[in-house]
């Protein structure tokens, strides 16, 4: 018996290791190449830097809209899952709990809100780059909303006679956010 259970341990660390061959090829020939779903590109290959800051879900970057892209399809695109990229131009001033991305022309904005008010931005966010993914939605906001988003800084365009205002906004459930 004590013979035994050395030699079943040498006869498992034998098995296991691989053989000298295994070895150099190993060393001879380059990992395989990732392909499909899971080979997105890492934050800095898709234009964020690795040292952005990530708030609410990760994400794997993909294809980033511009703001204006999103204004233009958000009648007949509401309600899907997209990816935008842009500079934040305002922050809520009392949480963090919305920021504005501008668009390339000054009249260009999408509001930005966080998924089940589960994360918030930093209050000094303002000119920070950010790539984020969310639910793109086009709804009308009610003279009370816009008041209370005014007041927390908001600079609100298109407002109806009565107050309220139409609105693009994504719904974000990841944001990454740099200088």
């Amino acid at each position: 018996m004590k013979i035994l259970i050395p030699c079943l341990a040498m006869a498992v660390l034998a098995a296991c290791s691989p053989s000298e061959s295994a070895k150099k090829a190993a060393q001879a020939s380059p990992p395989p190449a990732r392909s499909g779903a899971g080979s997105a590109p890492t934050p800095a290959a898709a234009g964020a830097p690795a040292s952005a800051a990530l708030y609410g879900a990760p994400f794997e970057p993909g294809q980033p809209i511009t703001v204006g892209a999103a204004l233009e399809s958000a009648a007949a695109e509401s309600g899907k899952l997209i990816q935008l990229a842009g500079q934040v131009r305002r922050v809520c001033q009392r949480k963090g709990c919305w920021m504005e991305l501008a668009g390339d022309n000054p009249d260009q904005a999408v509001r930005v809100t966080f998924k089940d008010y589960g994360f918030f931005m930093p209050l000094d966010s303002a000119g920070s780059r950010a790539w984020l993914q969310g639910e793109l939605q086009s709804k009308y906001m009610d003279p009370a909303t816009v008041r209370h988003l005014e007041e927390e800084g908001a600079v609100i365009a298109n407002k109806t006679p009565e107050g309220g205002a139409h609105q693009v906004e994504v719904v974000a459930s990841g944001v990454r956010l740099w200088r």
